[in-house]
């Protein structure tokens, strides 16, 4: 894209260049016109300069406004954009990654749950049954009758997931069981470095789970809990409290 305009003198050729917000460079005829102004050609790329321009050149000067995104201030692939005064920008950051300059990584991943980097060894319960093992609260997974449930089905039981050293936990997710009408309503939180000592996520806060079977609903923790060990206690649940689950955070 390229505009001309008329100008007094070089510097108010840059500031007609600043006013426009896809002006990257100028071209500025150092000979005036007739009536005193000289031409002023407002560039939206290096490209429409033109090479007569770029070098040394007695009747034209090339200027290339001062561009922030040029010095590729966004990281970890992040896309610099101009703000309309030209002297700022923001990035806008991929998934995974904030901050001014998308500099912080999210401590949002996936923990093992659903990968099965967790082992079954790590996923203990209060009680069980043999077709709804701990081990069967994996995210969308359709082990034996589809996640786990205590035995008998009442309250007062949790399955719990051990991360093998403390890690920062920030969201969780659940499941009911695929295609049924049972699944968790809602559940608490218990956490633990050692495993013996236990304490209440927030006092007990009751945290949103299912309302039918198949649909994954994550909660993100604020605050985020650090632990090794983490347990998740049925509070409601609709005909069977049958639950799959997974874990986001990071290492510590």
């Amino acid at each position: 894209m390229k505009k001309t305009k008329y100008v007094k003198d070089n510097m108010d050729c840059v500031f007609e260049c600043m006013g426009v917000h896809w002006c990257r460079s100028i071209n500025f005829k150092i000979a005036p016109r007739s009536n005193g102004l000289h031409v002023c050609q407002l560039l939206s790329s290096e490209q429409f300069a033109g090479k007569q321009y770029m070098g040394p050149n007695e009747a034209y000067n090339h200027y290339s406004v001062k561009n922030p995104c040029q010095e590729t201030p966004c990281r970890n692939g992040g896309k610099c954009v101009f703000q309309e005064n030209r002297q700022h920008y923001h990035c806008e950051c991929r998934e995974g990654f904030d901050g001014e300059n998308c500099e912080k990584g999210r401590c949002n991943d996936a923990l093992g749950m659903e990968s099965n980097a967790i082992p079954d060894s790590k996923i203990t319960a209060s009680s069980y049954s043999a077709s709804y093992l701990p081990s069967y609260a994996r995210l969308n997974a359709a082990l034996g009758n589809g996640g786990w449930t205590a035995n008998p089905n009442t309250l007062g039981d949790w399955i719990q997931v051990d991360l093998s050293k403390v890690t920062r936990i920030t969201a969780i997710a659940t499941q009911g069981r695929q295609g049924s009408s049972y699944w968790v309503k809602t559940y608490s939180l218990q956490y633990s470095d050692d495993g013996t000592n236990f304490k209440d996520y927030e006092g007990g806060k009751t945290l949103p789970g299912n309302s039918e079977g198949s649909t994954v609903v994550k909660t993100n923790l604020d605050p985020a809990i650090a632990a090794r060990y983490i347990r998740l206690l049925p509070k409601t649940y609709h005909n069977h409290m049958i639950l799959r689950m997974e874990l986001y955070g990071c290492q510590i």
